[in-house]
């Protein structure tokens, strides 16, 4: 598992150039759901969850997220554990910050040395079936994880962050939450740089009254 998200793989080679791009994707070497194109705002406060096609472009006014930290290249002085197992207690489910740093955690967060598009999997007992289809989507292809298994990507995230945003339109059943983490980039388990990460995400609320995570939305 951003407001706009263009990188699909980042090599040692091509830092530099790749930082700017990555600091706001959301899965593993290659962004998620974030890159869609907006096409106009729609609302919706239904408990059912939007296409992923449909949802994706949903377009929020501007907003004012909370500010990631800044991205650094260089050698992080400490590297984020990997992400725990999914708390999928029924606390988690209760309120809809609580269950989108829930998937952010999974989201954000990617193993070479897992299968294909893992964090999406992991992430996924948080997610709407509309949501994970719309980073699955989005995440590696067959081709670009053979860059990532190859070149022995990872990423960790700490200091995941989340609010639902007060300037969207917002219901009982539907609101906005924006999320953001620190991402560690590691190479062959050397962390080479330190990037922020934002997405915003309708949340839904479920007819078993679970809140889910759906897709991104454009904040613009």
């Amino acid at each position: 598992m951003a407001t706009a998200m263009t990188a699909r793989t980042i090599t040692l080679t091509a830092v530099a150039l790749a930082a700017a791009a990555v600091a706001v994707s959301g899965c593993s070497a290659r962004p998620g759901t974030d890159a869609q194109q907006p096409s106009g705002p729609t609302w919706s406060t239904q408990a059912t969850s939007p296409s992923p096609t449909s949802g994706s472009r949903l377009v929020l006014p501007p907003v004012s997220p909370i500010t990631p930290s800044p991205g650094r290249v260089g050698t992080p002085s400490t590297v984020p554990p990997a992400p725990p197992a999914p708390d999928t207690s029924t606390a988690t489910f209760a309120d809809p910050v609580v269950v989108a740093r829930a998937w952010m955690t999974q989201w954000c967060a990617m193993d070479y040395r897992e299968p294909i598009n893992h964090n999406v999997e992991r992430a996924s007992v948080f997610a709407t079936p509309a949501g994970k289809a719309a980073d699955l989507a989005a995440g590696d292809s067959p081709a670009t994880y053979r860059s990532v298994v190859e070149q022995k990507l990872t990423n960790r995230c700490d200091k995941v962050t989340a609010e639902v945003s007060p300037e969207a339109p917002h219901g009982p059943n539907q609101v906005y939450v924006v999320l953001t983490a620190d991402r560690t980039q590691l190479a062959a388990d050397t962390p080479f740089q330190v990037l922020p990460v934002i997405t915003t995400r309708s949340v839904i609320r479920q007819a078993d009254g679970r809140w889910l995570v759906d897709v991104h939305v454009e904040a613009g």
